[in-house]
C-alpha cells in the first residue's frame, strides 16, 4: 500500500495505458470466451508495458518460456511473440 500510495505519475501512466490497449484487448478477450476481467491481470502483472520484465516473465501478460511456448509463440534468437500485446492476448 505504501509503495503504491507514492506512485502518482506511474498511476496516471498506467491509466493512460489502460485506454489505449482495453477495447482491443477485451475485444480478443471476448473472442475467446474469456472474461474481460481477466484484462486487469495484465494491468496487474505488467502495468500494460510490452517490455516488462520479471526475470523469467515477459510482456503483457508475464509468460515464462513454457508458458508462451504453450500458448504456441514464438520465442528466438529475433522473435519474442510475449512482447506482442496482441498476439500474446
Amino acid at each position: 500500500l505504501i509503495i503504491n500510495c507514492y506512485r502518482h505519475s506511474t498511476t496516471l501512466i498506467i491509466l493512460k495505458r489502460v485506454y489505449r490497449w482495453r477495447e482491443k484487448m477485451e475485444a480478443i478477450l471476448v473472442e475467446q470466451g474469456i472474461p474481460t476481467d481477466f484484462f486487469y491481470l495484465a494491468v496487474i502483472e505488467s502495468e500494460l508495458e510490452p517490455y516488462a520484465d520479471s526475470g523469467k516473465a515477459h510482456g503483457f501478460w508475464q509468460f515464462t518460456d513454457g508458458s508462451a511456448k504453450a500458448q504456441r509463440l514464438e520465442i528466438s534468437k529475433y522473435v519474442d511473440q510475449r512482447r506482442d500485446p496482441i498476439l500474446s492476448t
